[in-house]
């Protein structure tokens, strides 16, 4: 009879063990079906937070595009405010040429062709320090005088 006290042992410790792990089965899947729908909140929140992050990069992507177009349009502004002054500046010097009065470039009491940008002096000179345009040549110091080219460098140059 031990024999069959042994067996009768095994077999009540693998009832327990069956058990045990019957128990753990359907925990897991309590666990995993809790785990599913969250996974399920996930994705749902992911895939509206993709949607929204399209959105914001189309709107970057148009608002970039408006701001593009706004500099293209200040650069050509600022572009013709500069041919305009030049133009300006020649016809002045043109009528006071008509009229017989001489004035040294700047010192007739007109407005400087720069004088509302004073940073920008790509209209009078270029980068080899040059006064640009038609006229008198002279050359700034950077304080407001200037003298005419020949006087500062011993050059001429003829005009045509």
């Amino acid at each position: 009879m031990p024999r069959r006290t042994g067996q009768r042992a095994r077999a009540l410790h693998l009832r327990a063990r069956v058990e045990q792990l019957e128990t753990e089965v359907v925990c897991a899947a309590d666990n995993m079906a809790t785990l599913e729908e969250e996974h399920a909140q996930l994705d749902r929140r992911v895939d509206k937070l993709e949607e929204e992050l399209a959105q914001v990069r189309r709107e970057r992507l148009d608002t970039y595009t408006r701001w593009w177009r706004e500099r293209e349009r200040h650069n050509r502004s600022r572009h013709l405010i500069r041919r305009l002054r030049r133009r300006l500046g020649r016809l002045r010097r043109a009528a006071d040429r008509a009229d017989g009065a001489v004035h040294p470039s700047g010192s007739d009491g007109s407005e400087n062709a720069n004088s509302l940008d004073p940073g920008n002096r790509s209209d009078q000179y270029s980068d080899n320090g040059r006064a640009q345009g038609h006229g008198d040549m002279r050359v700034s110091d950077g304080q407001g005088n200037s003298e005419p080219r020949s006087q500062v460098d011993g050059s001429s140059r003829r005009h045509g």
